[in-house]
């Protein structure tokens, strides 16, 4: 923010959202859909207290500082979460999901995001047109992160590309754990017929399988209509 830039107003809020064009927007209505789609109370007292709303006056992140009992650091680092959940917000409410969407509106972690932007997955059309292992080799997402993801494609109504899986199905093409594809290269375990072929006796005390990572190899092998040796 330039210095002596005075920041005032609703104007300046949607500016600061990159949604100026969202002509027919009022103070009253950017925080009613703060508040109902969960947007951290605090977080709108922050952006009420810089930017004016609510009949108060815009002071200083010093300020802001003071009242809400933190750092400057803390508030500088606060504002751009706040601005960006709340541009999330008001984008989904008034514009909606599309194919087009741009990455950066989608709601997941800012961390996935950047992640998904920087492998050139930049809108939701091009996210959908990945399947769960193609997503998985994008560096920087693991489990946890394709979980999330798909939670967000849920609630926006969509999915990422199914596959067709077989007893020919290739390990790699599946999206296994990082563990269990060790396993499988060390082994010189190349496609799903070839995991069925095991007990789960032998993948547990031989092999050292725990429970998890069971769990993720009879899902997968479900998926294919296979399952282990003797089940």
């Amino acid at each position: 923010m330039a210095k002596g830039l005075v920041i005032k107003g609703l104007k300046d809020l949607l500016y600061a959202l990159e949604l100026g064009l969202l002509r027919d927007m009022t103070e009253v209505k950017v925080l009613r859909i703060a508040r109902s789609c969960g947007v951290d109370e605090k977080w709108v007292s922050i952006l009420s207290d810089y930017y004016g709303l609510e009949g108060r006056e815009s002071i200083s992140m010093r300020e802001i500082g003071r009242r809400h009992g933190c750092s400057v650091e803390n508030i500088s680092a606060i504002m751009p979460k706040a601005l960006r959940r709340l541009r999330i917000a008001v984008y989904v409410s008034e514009i909606g999901y599309s194919q087009e969407t741009s990455i950066d509106l989608v709601d997941l972690s800012l961390k996935i995001s950047n992640r998904l932007a920087k492998a050139g997955i930049t809108t939701i059309g091009a996210l959908t047109k990945l399947s769960e292992p193609e997503l998985l080799r994008v560096h920087g997402v693991n489990r946890f992160t394709l979980e999330e993801v798909k939670r967000f494609l849920a609630k926006a109504g969509l999915e990422l590309k199914a596959i067709v899986l077989s007893g020919e199905a290739s390990v790699k093409d599946v999206g296994f754990s990082t563990w269990a594809m060790n396993f499988f290269s060390r082994e010189k375990i190349g496609t799903l017929g070839d995991i069925s072929r095991f007990s789960e006796k032998e993948l547990m005390r031989k092999f050292g399988f725990g429970k998890k990572c069971l769990s993720e190899i009879r899902e997968v092998l479900a998926k294919a209509g296979l399952r282990l040796r003797g089940e």
